[in-house]
């Protein structure tokens, strides 16, 4: 399809070589072709960030067959700011390199020009480091610990995320960056059994492998690990007491060929960097701090363009320099009238169609490259209604464009920015939909789960347990013991008095961990005493009361009946097929769950859990779609005056097309007009009602309200939720939050109340960084104007109203450039408005203000959000405030700022660290069940939030639960049957 022997030929025999080309995906296409001729490794270094990893997307599906591209990010910081880069920003550098060398230079790598810049160990250290674990090896454990805190790994009681590892016995779990699984070593005595990957939601083992290679998991790689350190302001990278470093060219063969991608946009990016890098630098020397001079932490442009002259250089460019000899390719050039029929918003995806019409209409021959199997299926099925033949083709490239026939073709493939080739269009999904922009992210080096919930089963070493018959207990470790001549593992439980109980490993299923809901530490049971069985019988009578509270109120529901909603017609389809982005799995999921619920007689009890920006709001209005077709009215409970604004604007955008009537119900509106839309509420006018705690008034009355839905639960009170029900006792509720209340979250867990997980992220979505900072002025300048610089905007938020203004003259005054505005509860309902209307429309691009805007504002420019005194937050509320940034497809940042005049307390730190350190996509869930054992689920049914879960522990909490609910409704109650098998054979923990 692609006819590039001559430009292939050229850029072999040239050195340096110079390429005119438009700034097209075909600069990959020509990229693969060169590295399938030439056969020699090839370093790709592109001006940004984005363009980076575009590339590497790229290339990772024309060279599917090949040699897998690998990505060398830059730090993603602020250079001398008292900040680390992120963790995984950390391991993807160095695993880059570490394979790049053990691989003997044998692959392409793509590089930003900042990733260029920091020094790097020297390879001598990287290689007295490198760590390949074989089965049958020989390891002393003890050793091979030493050497994973070399190498930047951190020793928990079990590994659940990137650079961390775990002991337990002769047990060993290492998880590495380079795989999206860890890995679990089984020793016996001093050899190395079997090596497996393993889940991290449930533990369990699934493939057995021969070798691993562990690379360092950070590249400030010492000779003394111990000084490394990673506490907010304590330590950061230009603190460290470095051994000599080298750039990243010591790394790369001298055989190696360099790429570089619009050059003088490299060298632009060089330049600047270097020139921020100096400024910073002597800001942190006038701020009294301590730092290394640039010279030993970056290299200067200079240098690197010193360095790059020794390799074979290819530059690809739109206008190369006069005075050199270039080859241009000329049969490739941009598309040219596609923007004049694409528009933007929910009507794209129409009128991409009608593009691709127009040009079949015209007889034109188009290649489309699509990667989402339902843009296909959509795609092909609209073209074929239309009478338009396609032509389907699969497999990889480049053999796939060998079968490109006369007409509309379809491949399945990863390209971001189409061009034409001879006369023909090669259009690609992002050019018709504005979807799927960017690589999708460093979760190739992370495990995704599928929507399960965490396991609460976990057992970490050095905590406090449960043992169902002895009670609240700290778990010590795992010794082996000789008994009858066998060999057998068991694990050690201490009780109070130093008493100790061996529990055989195969009796592992006793224990449950205990987390108290407070910093205190828990009495230890005494073992062999009454006292804990005697407390579990209290929970239990008292459960009982509880179960049948709930019992009664559910009772009334169910009598009543609830309303059976119709089948989803064509209709529905057509609102279905108008949402403009892919469904995710649990996204379609979630929809198929509360449609059924909505179709049963049964009334709807259902939570939809997922982070911000996963598509909550879209299962919601599916629903809403569902109950006014069938005549029902809906009610949507938000907790503030702005969430319910946005809302009310993404409710009325999407259902536009539609005969539907769609109310807001807030403080933003006149005495007049609440009169009036309460008058059409009653008299069924009004489909959908939104609002506050407004719409909970005796006031509003609704003709036939068929579904509630309750955005943030956790705002709310119980009597809230309690008072939507005197509308209609058998309307459906749905409820629509990213961190579930403990209580809620229990019921959900308990099989009470219905639950739906939407844990995977949209396609575009990349994970937030976040950072904790110590405040100082340059660093708050440099964070602010960064996010300025592109294009975005920066929400400031701190915890209380007093203080707000003189915090915004403070951000004027340290950055004049910026447009700051300050908003608050307490403001006028049309101040407010007047404030948010010029943030939305970029007026503003600073916005000082509360927590307010934590609760699912969706402001897709904002992607940096700056958090005054952390500390003084709450998880729920934290987790929150960073699902504000991040959900265009821009990477979004997060900044705790401490106070360098207060002790912050060990809790609020570990607080902090707990959702910095939940970069990645889809933590709310775990967060939530975190939050849940730290403050105990509290009463099912009543408004405590701490409850019994403290006299007993969480899983043997639940069971109670689910054996008093069964027993309230009369059904037979099964205890789990505890086999205990005892065969005359050494016994270990599995690794399976």
């Amino acid at each position: 399809m692609f006819n590039s022997e001559k430009e292939i030929e050229f850029l072999v025999s040239n050195n340096p070589a110079w390429v005119r080309m438009h700034d097209t995906s075909f600069r990959s296409l020509l990229i693969y072709e060169y590295l399938r001729a030439s056969g020699r490794p090839v370093l790709v270094v592109a001006p940004s960030g984005g363009y980076a990893d575009r590339l590497v997307e790229e290339l990772s599906w024309v060279s599917s067959a090949g040699i897998a591209p690998r990505l060398f990010p830059s730090w993603g910081i602020i250079p001398y700011n008292g900040i680390f880069p992120v963790i995984d920003v950390q391991a993807e550098r160095i695993t880059a390199i570490s394979e790049h060398v053990c691989n003997k230079g044998k692959d392409v790598m793509v590089a930003s020009a900042k990733a260029l810049m920091p020094l790097l160990p020297q390879p001598s250290l990287l290689a007295s480091l490198e760590l390949r674990i074989n089965v049958r090896d020989r390891l002393d454990i003890t050793q091979l610990a030493l050497r994973l805190v070399e190498l930047g790994y951190v020793r928990q009681g079990i590994s659940t995320s990137i650079g961390e590892f775990s002991i337990r016995g002769g047990i060993v779990d290492i998880f590495p960056p380079n795989s999206g699984y860890p890995v679990r070593i089984e020793m016996l005595s001093d050899t190395v059994e079997s090596i497996r990957h393993f889940m991290v939601a449930d533990q369990r083992s699934f493939q057995k492998i021969e070798t691993v290679f562990v690379p360092p998991v950070t590249e400030f790689l010492m000779k003394d690990p111990s000084v490394r350190g990673d506490g907010p302001g304590i330590v950061s990278p230009e603190e460290l007491p470095y051994d000599d470093r080298t750039d990243i060219f010591d790394y790369i063969d001298k055989g190696t060929d360099i790429v570089i991608v619009s050059p003088v946009d490299v060298d632009n990016t060089l330049d600047r960097y270097f020139e921020d890098i100096h400024r910073h630098h002597l800001q942190a020397l006038r701020d009294g701090r301590t730092v290394n001079d640039v010279e030993r932490m970056f290299a200067s442009p200079d240098r690197i363009r010193q360095r790059l002259a020794a390799y074979k250089t290819i530059w690809i460019d739109s206008s190369p320099p006069a005075q050199r000899t270039f080859l241009g390719i000329d049969k490739v050039s941009p598309l040219g009238d596609i923007d004049a029929w694409l528009s933007s918003g929910t009507k794209r995806m129409y009128s991409a169609f009608e593009y691709i019409k127009h040009l079949a209409k015209e007889d034109r021959t188009a290649v489309l490259i699509m990667k989402s199997s339902d843009r296909i299926r959509h795609l092909g099925m609209v073209l074929s209604d239309s009478g338009i033949e396609i032509n389907r083709i699969e497999g990889p490239y480049p053999g796939c464009m060998s079968r490109v026939k006369q007409g509309m073709n379809i491949v399945d493939g990863t390209l971001e920015r189409g061009f034409v080739y001879d006369g023909i269009p090669f259009i690609t999904e992002a050019d018709l939909f504005s979807a799927g922009k960017g690589r999708k992210g460093r979760q190739a080096y992370r495990q995704v789960h599928g929507g399960e919930p965490l396991s609460l089963e976990e057992l970490k070493f050095g905590t406090y347990i449960v043992h169902r018959e002895y009670g609240i207990g700290r778990l010590t470790g795992i010794t082996t013991m000789d008994i009858d001549t066998l060999r057998i593992e068991l694990i050690v439980v201490e009780y109070r008095d130093n008493a100790k109980l061996y529990l055989p490993v195969e009796r592992a299923n006793m224990l449950s961990q205990y987390i108290p809901s407070s910093d205190a530490a828990p009495v230890l049971d005494k073992l062999g005493g009454s006292a804990f069985m005697t407390r579990v019988k209290k929970v239990k009578e008292s459960l009982y009361e509880i179960a049948h509270e709930f019992i009664n109120n559910q009772a009334i529901r169910e009598l009543k009946g609830g309303f059976s909603f119709s089948t989803p017609d064509s209709l529905y389809q057509a609102f279905e097929d108008g949402f403009p982005y892919e469904e995710t799995m649990d996204q379609k999921k979630a929809i198929e769950d509360v449609l059924t619920d909505m179709m049963s007689s049964r009334p709807m009890d259902r939570l939809v859990c997922g982070d911000s920006g996963y598509g909550k709001t879209e299962v919601a209005m599916r629903a809403a779609f569902k109950a006014v077709m069938d005549n029902k009215q809906v009610a949507l409970l938000a907790p503030t005056t702005i969430l319910s604004e946005q809302h009310y604007r993404t409710f009325s955008e999407r259902f536009k097309e539609y005969p539907v009537n769609i109310k807001v119900l807030n403080r933003f509106r006149r005495s007049s007009e609440r009169r009036a839309i309460l008058k059409a509420l009653a008299s069924g006018e009004v489909d959908v009602l939104i609002g506050t705690h407004a719409i909970l008034k005796e006031a509003v009355r609704f003709k036939s309200l068929g579904l509630v839905i309750i955005d943030e639960e956790h705002k709310f009170g119980v009597d809230h939720k309690e008072a939507l029900k005197r509308f209609n006792p058998s309307a459906d509720i749905l409820v629509i939050t990213a961190t579930p209340i403990p209580r809620t979250l229990k019921m959900a867990l308990s099989g009470i109340k219905d639950i739906s997980i939407i844990a995977t992220p949209p396609s575009e979505r990349k994970a937030t960084q976040c950072h904790i900072m110590k405040y100082s002025d340059s660093g708050v300048h440099d964070l602010i104007v960064k996010e300025i610089e592109r294009g975005g905007q920066v929400f400031a938020v701190s915890r209380k109203i007093k203080g707000l203004e003189q915090l915004a003259d403070r951000i004027a005054k340290v950055v004049p450039s910026a447009s700051v505005a300050v908003v608050h509860g307490q403001m006028s309902a049309k101040h407010i408005e007047s404030i948010m209307s010029r943030f939305i429309r970029k007026e503003i691009n600073v916005l000082v203000s509360t927590a307010i805007v934590e609760s699912g504002l969706d402001i897709p420019s904002a992607n940096t959000i700056v958090i005054y005194d952390a500390d003084a937050f709450g998880t729920s509320e934290l987790y929150q405030l960073k699902g504000r940034v991040g959900r265009s497809g821009q990477v979004g940042y997060v900044y705790f700022i401490i106070p360098f005049d207060r002790t912050i307390s060990p809790q609020a730190i570990a607080r902090l660290k707990i959702v910095a350190s939940s970069s990645e996509l889809s933590s709310g869930f775990r967060l939530a069940i975190h939050d849940m054992e730290m403050r105990g689920a509290g009463n099912i049914a009543g408004r405590a939030q701490s409850g019994h879960i403290d006299a007993i522990g969480l899983e043997l909490y639940s069971e109670l639960v689910r054996e008093a609910m069964a027993g309230i409704r009369g059904e037979a109650y099964e205890e789990p049957v505890e086999p205990y098998l005892n065969f005359p054979v050494p016994a270990y923990i599995p690794g399976g």
